[in-house]
């Protein structure tokens, strides 16, 4: 634990993940179940907060042998936030507050080589005009933020299996906001181009 006001984990924070896979054809299959439980201390207080997180995770993939695949996953995660420091610092307007974290995405690659990827993203969670407030750039004391993300990828040797040192991949991604912060209005001004480079050896 650290001091001078500094956020920390504190003691034990066990996280555990149990999943189910099965393949049946040209199609792999996958289902989860995703825990963690984390306190964390300012570093003044002897109170904790306290994240609980729970999910359900789940996939398909299609493999043709070399031409198409088709990717989906799903993940919902649900988090129950206890603010015994916050709220007693007057850092929080409730002594506890939930979030919910939905969010899919359906990819496509032809010959291992050009790719597309869409995701959608929804943030919702219990409002608090402290938690939340207008400084901290929230408005309508909620932290619902919500979107798509948009990616291109190309893969030059995708098709070169036999040289597996020549991976290589480069990405467009772009992000759009239908809510930011609490708000739809002006929710676009944080739309988001990211260009990147990716190998491994």
């Amino acid at each position: 634990m650290q001091g001078g006001g500094a956020d920390a984990v504190y003691g034990y924070n066990p996280y555990w993940r149990i999943n189910y896979s099965t393949s049946s054809g040209l199609s792999n299959y996958e289902v989860g179940l995703i825990g963690m439980n984390t306190k964390v201390n300012d570093g003044v207080r002897t109170d904790t907060n306290e994240f609980k997180d729970y999910g359900v995770d789940a996939s398909y993939q299609y493999i043709d042998g070399g031409t198409n695949s088709v990717t989906v996953n799903g993940l919902y995660m649900r988090e129950k936030q206890g603010y015994s420091a916050e709220y007693v610092g007057n850092g929080s307007n409730n002594a506890s507050n939930t979030l919910n974290f939905p969010n899919i995405n359906t990819a496509y690659w032809y010959q291992n080589t050009y790719g597309a990827t869409i995701q959608f993203f929804d943030t919702t969670g219990s409002s608090d005009a402290v938690l939340y407030s207008g400084n901290k750039g929230y408005t309508n004391s909620n932290p619902e933020t919500s979107g798509v993300v948009w990616e291109f990828d190309w893969n030059p040797f995708g098709k070169s299996w036999a040289d597996p040192e020549k991976y290589l991949r480069l990405g467009l991604q772009y992000t759009t906001y239908n809510k930011f912060a609490g708000s739809s209005q002006g929710a676009s001004g944080n739309n988001s181009l990211y260009l990147y480079v990716w190998t491994a050896i």
